[in-house]
């Protein structure tokens, strides 16, 4: 498989290793909306993951302690709303 490809596939299963949030990940044009929307429920799996860990008592990060460090499950709510926004079509935006 090319290079290409399976960096592509990293990208997708491992997002939080390649982008500082999911907002960048929805900004790379490499990926497809549907390639896009799969990495953010892959990142949202991993974040409800360590916020489950970290309610049980387990190490986990200082997230959410600054008020301005906006825990990441919302950040990656927040980009898969986004996304699936700018997909509907125009002609249903404009309708009340």
């Amino acid at each position: 498989m090319p290079r290409a490809a399976l960096s592509k596939i990293d990208k997708i299963e491992h997002p939080q290793s390649h982008y500082a949030t999911p907002d960048d990940l929805i900004e790379d044009r490499d990926l497809s909306r549907e390639e896009k929307l799969d990495a953010l429920k892959i990142w949202e799996q991993d974040a409800r993951q360590m916020l489950t860990a970290s309610n049980e008592g387990m190490a986990g990060s200082d997230q959410g302690i600054d008020p301005n460090n906006h825990h990441i499950l919302g950040q990656v709510a927040r980009a898969k709303d986004k996304l699936q926004r700018s997909a509907k079509p125009a002609a249903s935006r404009g309708r009340a």
